[in-house]
């Protein structure tokens, strides 16, 4: 009987980069959480008023940076449903960076393209394949060779 050496299907490139950001994504909502929470804290030891919306983005941050950091590994490991899960969060992200443009916030513009060039590397013809690779190997069929 002759065995085949497996060939591990290699991650797209775009999906790497899509990975890190949003490995910086959740990185970023969990210190503005931190930091939130600590600028609340000092406030309420000096008997200042604190916005009562504070408490609420504090959640939501931690939220946002769970579910990233969460659906990020499921998406290194190859589930295709990390991906859904990220790109539903990166489709909240538009939401809240749409009100900031309309309210003049010009900067988010910035943020809308990355958003999108990470939708679209994560939906690409590459990732897909690379995704239904991974569920066969995990099936335990070994992926045909494809060319990229």
């Amino acid at each position: 009987m002759m065995t085949y050496p497996t060939i591990r299907p290699r991650m797209p490139k775009r999906l790497i980069a899509v990975l890190v950001f949003v490995f910086l994504q959740a990185l970023g909502n969990g210190m503005f959480a931190v930091l939130t929470q600590i600028d609340i804290s000092e406030r309420a030891s000096h008997h200042q008023d604190v916005l009562p919306q504070l408490p609420f983005a504090v959640v939501v941050s931690y939220v946002f940076a769970g579910a990233l950091l969460f659906g990020g590994i499921a998406v290194a490991l190859g589930h295709n449903w990390g991906r859904w899960l990220v790109s539903s969060f990166e489709a909240l992200t538009v939401l809240v960076a749409l009100i900031a443009l309309f309210s003049g916030n010009l900067a988010m513009l910035v943020g809308l393209v990355l958003v999108g060039l990470a939708m679209s590397a994560l939906f690409s013809e590459k990732a897909s394949d690379w995704f239904a690779d991974k569920a066969l190997e995990r099936q335990g069929t070994v992926p045909a060779p494809s060319p990229r």
